[in-house]
């Protein structure tokens, strides 16, 4: 059964993710048409990563966006990917170790993070922001273990805008509950999106500056950025 919070969004419980664990990033490739890599990839840009900084990615599930961002900047960034769920750890730490890649994954809360303040210098979250039972309080967390002018990037799934795209893309929800329960839950977050202005009030509301949110293909997904002011700037 899933769990519905704030204004009706469905929130995925750990066991429907244990159950997908193992399938569950070919099904997202399958599901997007591939262009899930494309989207982290933007995500991974946004963030101006530089040689020898520290990145976190909360909420990792099975390491994809990790993964990116150590392919993407060729190794010279530290990486440490962290979520609650183990049996997508699991997936992640074998990913990880198959690609040779230096990434710590980390099981944790992201509302509880083990992590000293000003710890990295970016922090990431793609597909998940929803999934937790306080947003606010993972917000605060994240804001927390950011060091001061680092940059925050999150990546939500979401509707286009305009119609006949909207419509079409409804349509090819329903194709979702083809892979089972594990996966019924997306088509019900995507059709209950609250909007940009959700996230940018929780964004801003936590005390990032400088918020920005881009289309991702038509509005498929929409890529929120941010950044944590210096206290020269606050």
């Amino acid at each position: 059964m899933l769990r519905v919070e704030d204004g009706g969004r469905p929130k995925t419980p750990q066991a429907v993710f244990d159950r997908v664990a193992p399938y569950y990033d070919t099904l997202n490739s399958i599901l997007s048409l591939g262009i899930d890599r494309r989207w982290r990839r933007r995500a991974i840009r946004s963030l101006n990563l530089r040689s020898g900084e520290r990145v976190l990615d909360v909420a990792t599930g099975t390491g994809a966006l990790a993964c990116e961002i150590v392919r993407a900047t060729s190794g010279t960034v530290s990486v440490t990917g962290c979520d609650l769920n183990e049996p997508m750890l699991s997936v992640a730490r074998r990913r990880g170790s198959r690609a040779g890649f230096p990434i710590e994954f980390v099981c944790c809360d992201a509302q509880q993070l083990p992590f000293g303040r000003e710890s990295f210098d970016a922090v990431t979250i793609a597909f998940a922001i929803d999934d937790m039972v306080d947003r606010h309080a993972c917000i605060a967390e994240i804001w927390r273990v950011l060091r001061s002018a680092g940059r925050f990037a999150l990546l939500e799934l979401s509707q286009p805008d305009e119609q006949p795209a909207k419509a079409a893309y409804q349509a090819y929800l329903k194709t979702f509950r083809l892979f089972g329960r594990g996966y019924r839950h997306l088509e019900q977050e995507i059709l209950k999106y609250r909007g940009v202005d959700a996230i940018r009030s929780l964004v801003n509301g936590a005390g990032f500056t400088g918020y920005e949110c881009e289309n991702l293909t038509w509005g498929i997904a929409r890529l929120h950025t941010a950044e944590k002011p210096s206290p020269a700037r606050t």
